[in-house]
Formats: structure tokens, C-alpha cells, sequence
């Protein structure tokens, strides 16, 4: 072998090696995707897809399209990047944990060799103000919904609230919940459909089994879901949203009653109730044990703000 061959395959094996993560960051995710598409619902995919165009417009700003352009001191542009145009720590931390999980999924499929951002700790997030739906706007509304005129609708959304405060579950969730996965003698509901996919029980009081009885004297059983319209189709989330936004605008309430509203508050009432929150964790099914200790630390604030206002009194 001549002396210019061998300079010149040594140099593509030193190429190869350089550029081990030789991927275009497009087809990264792509691989990402197909493999998220097996256990992610749709929402998630969605959610995803957002996440990434904020990602490829940051890294196209900095010249960045593929895998082996990006270390540690790309990374660190990204975020200050995303910074400079106000970003919170915690979008910048879904952004970034995207990005991480581009290099996993495609280490472990075996496209690419190494992932550089493995081990690197995430930005202190802001602690985001949990809002709940205060005790005295329970009232108002359960009052209202206890004293319509028993039909369908008014029965169906009566139900629909009433399962949101017992339950915490998912709006997606709600609208997902099976006739044949209640058990209405032992006051649970099986959730098949969830946003992680993993199923979970959920517990309902006696007044929503008094609603559940009556609603399903109305169900033609025509439709697999519990909540449906007048034509045995599968209610739809839009829906949820249309008629709590006319409870609000009725009883002329200010704040939000938004479904995660209802989630919020049940999780803060079972913390309130000092329920251990491995239990919380499973109710509300949540995959990370952080997600349900912002609940720990709202109650930290309540109390704080408690005592803060009593020894301002004189």
C-alpha cells in the first residue's frame, strides 16, 4: 500500500471516530419518535413534536444540525440561548430534557456510539404557584349542580364534576373512563386509558354513586365510554370544557375552574389530609415522585404565609 493510502485511510478512520455521532438531528428525533409512538399517547407525541420545533430552531440559530456538533459547550448555548428570549427554567428544562432523550434513544438503538449530555443536572426550576379551586367556590358550585332540573345533560355534567373532585383524574382521562370498569358496589373505577399509559384505580364517594346510578338509568350501553352524548357517541374534552365554562359564567366565578384546576385541588386536599404521598403519587399517576411533591411544597407556602400573617398582629 502506497504512503498516501495509508495517510489517507488512517484519516477516515480518525473521521469515523470524530464524527462516531454522525446523525442529522432530524432523523435523530425521527428514530426517537417511532420508538416514543409504542408507549406515548397522542397528546404526548404532540407535546413532543412542539417541544422539538423549539429545539431545531435554537440549535439552527447556533449552525447546529447534527448529533455530532453538539457537547457540553453547545448545550450551554442552548440554554442561553432559550434564556435570552425569556424562557423559564422549567421550558428550558423540558427543551433540554428532550435533547437528552434524542441521544439516549439513539445510543441504545444503536445508530449512534456515545451521549455527551448523560449526568448533566438540570436548572433549578421556579417553584410554579399551584392554583386551586378555593372551598367556598366548591360550594357554590355543588349547590347549583345539586339543585337542576334531573335530565341527561344536568345529570352527565353533575357526574363529570363530581368524579374531577374524587378522583383528580385527567380531563383525557375523564372522557376515556369505560362503563364496564366501574364497580359501582365497590366504589372504583379501573382506568385503562391514561396519559402514561400505565392503569391505575381511582375511588368515588357515595353522593357520585347516587349520580352514577341515575346517569346510568339514561345510558343506552350502545357506547363502550361512560360519558356520552344524546347520540351514543363518546363525549369529547371540548365538551367538558363548554360546560364548565357555563357553570363559571352562571354563578359568575373569577377564577379559573379549569379541569386541572380540579386536579390541583384534590392532590392539595389529600396532602391538607396528610395521605402518604406514595398513595397521592399512585392516585394521581404520576411516573416521578417530584411531580407530586409540588404539592408538599404548596402546603410549605401556605404554611408560611399563615405564620408570616400572624405574627404580623400586634
Amino acid at each position: 500500500m502506497e504512503n498516501q493510502e495509508i495517510l489517507n485511510a488512517l484519516g477516515n478512520l480518525i473521521q469515523n471516530q470524530v464524527n462516531k455521532n454522525n446523525m442529522d438531528i432530524n432523523i435523530a428525533y425521527q428514530n426517537f419518535i417511532q420508538k416514543a409512538k409504542c408507549t406515548c399517547r397522542e397528546s404526548t407525541i404532540s407535546y413532543y413534536n412542539k417541544k422539538f420545533k423549539l429545539l431545531k430552531e435554537t440549535l439552527s440559530a447556533i449552525g447546529v444540525n447534527n448529533l455530532s456538533d453538539i457537547n457540553k459547550v453547545i448545550y450551554n448555548k442552548l440554554i442561553l440561548i432559550l434564556k435570552n428570549s425569556r424562557y423559564k427554567n422549567n421550558t428550558i428544562n423540558k427543551v433540554c430534557d428532550l435533547l437528552k432523550s434524542i441521544f439516549k434513544t439513539n445510543v441504545e438503538l444503536g445508530f449512534i456510539q456515545s451521549n455527551p449530555l448523560a449526568g448533566i443536572k438540570k436548572l433549578k426550576e421556579d417553584n410554579v404557584m399551584i392554583i386551586i379551586i378555593k372551598k367556598l367556590i366548591l360550594n357554590r358550585i355543588f349547590d347549583y349542580l345539586f339543585n337542576l332540573k334531573e335530565n341527561f345533560y344536568n345529570i352527565r355534567n353533575t357526574l363529570a364534576i363530581l368524579l374531577l373532585n374524587d378522583t383528580g383524574v385527567r380531563i383525557n382521562e375523564l372522557v376515556h373512563v369505560k362503563w364496564k370498569n366501574i364497580n359501582i358496589e365497590e366504589n372504583t373505577i379501573y382506568l385503562d386509558f391514561t396519559k402514561t399509559i400505565k392503569t391505575r384505580f381511582v375511588y368515588f364517594q357515595e353522593v357520585t354513586k347516587k349520580y352514577m346510578l341515575k346517569y346510568l338509568s339514561y345510558h343506552s350501553k350502545k357506547c363502550e365510554y361512560l360519558f356520552i352524548t344524546k347520540k351514543d357517541t363518546q363525549m369529547n374534552v371540548d365538551s367538558v370544557y363548554d360546560f364548565i365554562s357555563q357553570i363559571k359564567q352562571t354563578l359568575n366565578i373569577e377564577n379559573s375552574i379549569s379541569p386541572h384546576k380540579w386536579r390541583h385541588t384534590f392532590a392539595t386536599k389529600l396532602i391538607e389530609e396528610n395521605v402518604n404521598l406514595d398513595s397521592i403519587m399512585k392516585v394521581l399517576g404520576h411516573t416521578q415522585y417530584t411531580t407530586t411533591a409540588r404539592y408538599l411544597h404548596q402546603q410549605q407556602t401556605k404554611i408560611k404565609n399563615d405564620i408570616l400573617k400572624a405574627i404580623k398582629k400586634r
